[in-house]
């Protein structure tokens, strides 16, 4: 396994513009997730991973492997594109509350706090589609399903906690930015942006906002990510 799973998108922004630290660790990737994972747990991934029996799973109103395999990237590539435009919106918001911001973060941290909920609310079920789907494909789809599914119940909580430790970073970085500015209403000097002129701290924050967003939103999407590659492999080596 990977020894530098930590070095993510996500964790590498967060590390080049807040106070995270992101130092190598000695233990590679399996031991870094057993930490996560309790007695319960381990009982549980060790049952699904064992080899499933020969059984064909019912193939009833299973789509042709090409065609899923199509719909799932269409799926994915939609819900990327919906998420991406929403945050380029919230970060053009930002720059807009210019004046609410300049005494606080309040406003950018309930953009971020609605932005994941939605995320999740739409990520989540999406997910159980997709399993839902190619469990009726082929085993080998079948045991991926069901082993996703496990993974998400056994690691999804832990990792929404870390999640929503993502507008405690940025607020420190925006508080960075904001303090290094001698007037933070100012606009002089200032960038101008599709909002109009505005501080040139503030045009700074807006940027890496969006840019950690935009490898948050990655990240949440991997596992659907996943799915998709895991199908069109099975859609490769049937055809």
């Amino acid at each position: 396994m990977s020894k530098h799973f930590h070095r993510s998108r996500l964790v590498r922004l967060l590390a080049d513009t807040t106070l995270l630290e992101a130092n190598a660790s000695r233990q590679d990737f399996a031991q870094r997730m057993s930490l996560w994972l309790n007695a319960a747990d381990t009982v549980r991934l060790h049952a699904v991973l064992q080899p499933l029996p020969p059984a064909a799973p019912s193939r009833a109103g299973a789509l042709p492997r090409h065609e899923l395999a199509t719909r799932l990237s269409e799926a994915l590539r939609a819900l990327e594109a919906q998420f991406t435009q929403a945050i380029a919106h919230d970060t053009l918001g930002l720059l807009q509350d210019r004046e609410e911001l300049a005494s606080g973060y309040g406003t950018a941290r309930k953009r971020h706090l609605d932005l994941q909920r939605q995320m999740e609310l739409k990520a989540t079920p999406l997910r159980a589609q997709f399993r839902q789907a190619m469990a009726r494909v082929s085993a080998p789809m079948r045991h991926l399903a069901t082993l996703d599914a496990v993974m998400e119940q056994t690691l999804g909580p832990r990792e929404q906690k870390l999640l929503g430790l993502v507008p405690v970073f940025l607020e420190k970085r925006f508080e960075q930015l904001r303090r290094a500015s001698q007037n933070p209403a100012d606009v002089t000097p200032a960038e101008t942006t599709p909002a109009g002129v505005v501080p040139a701290w503030l045009a700074d924050f807006s940027q890496t906002w969006q840019a950690v967003l935009g490898a948050e939103l990655t990240h949440r999407l991997l596992p659907l990510q996943g799915l998709v590659d895991a199908m069109n492999s099975e859609e490769e080596t049937t055809t």
